[in-house]
């Protein structure tokens, strides 16, 4: 199976998740790997590029390219070919209900699961890019729709994982109205400080830090109680040990 990097947040320009980044390139084993980023949540914004290509390229030594969907739609052939080509496949933060919704309508999300699946690849991203990979994400996606008035939602993503993500856990002070969400739907919680990331590979989890301070979380909701865990753990473990109480 591919590996999952899930990165809860922070600033790529300022290489306050370098530490990850690099980690990330030497997931792949390889020379020069090649970095897909995917800028969906961004609408397509292409600063994001020329952030991605001034770290994973220059700065890593890794061949960078892009794969837009919302200014053009290119064909299935052509999509299929960049991802196969990839052995990094980041997804930029933004808004995970665009995302998820465009990825549905153009089949992208079933290219993914077969990479998921089938695949050494590294998938990865920060923030909307954590959340993709998990059951459901909690998202500000309403801001952008709605900037004068919104609240958090839950978003449905791929499922990869079986949990909720919450990403910027403590920097954006979104505790309270994540340990609300997991209240109400129940199942396991995962939160992410930024600059910190949940590495996931063949049923073993760990965490990966960037910056001293930045942890993983685990909540569940048990007995009418909400139980939070820090994870700060740099070794592997079994994903049974986190999906237990």
């Amino acid at each position: 199976m591919a590996h999952i990097v899930a990165i809860g947040g922070g600033s790529m320009k300022d290489r306050t998740t370098f530490d990850i980044d690099q980690y990330i390139v030497k997931l792949c084993g390889k020379k020069e790997p090649r970095v897909l980023l995917i800028p969906t949540a961004t609408y397509d914004d292409p600063e994001r590029f020329d952030i991605i290509h001034a770290l994973y390229g220059q700065d890593l030594g890794c061949t960078t390219d892009v794969l837009y969907l919302l200014k053009t739609v290119p064909s299935h052939q052509e999509i299929q070919k960049k991802l196969q080509d990839a052995d990094i496949i980041y997804v930029s933060g933004g808004n995970t209900l665009k995302l998820m919704r465009k990825w549905r309508s153009i089949g992208l999300d079933q290219y993914l699961k077969d990479i998921w699946e089938n695949s050494d690849k590294v998938l990865c991203g920060s923030s909307a890019g954590a959340l993709c990979w998990f059951d459901y994400g909690h998202s500000d996606s309403m801001f952008y729709y709605h900037p004068e008035k919104w609240e958090y939602i839950r978003v449905k993503c791929l499922g990869f994982v079986s949990a909720m993500c919450c990403p910027h856990y403590l920097k954006e002070n979104r505790d309270a109205s994540y340990k609300s969400m997991v209240r109400k739907y129940g199942g396991r919680g995962i939160a992410l400080d930024d600059a910190a990331a949940f590495h996931i590979h063949d049923k073993q989890f760990k965490v990966v830090s960037a910056q001293p301070g930045a942890f993983g979380y685990k909540l569940n909701y048990v007995n009418s109680e909400m139980i939070q865990t820090t994870l700060d753990n740099r070794d592997f473990q079994p994903l049974s040990t986190w999906y237990a109480v």
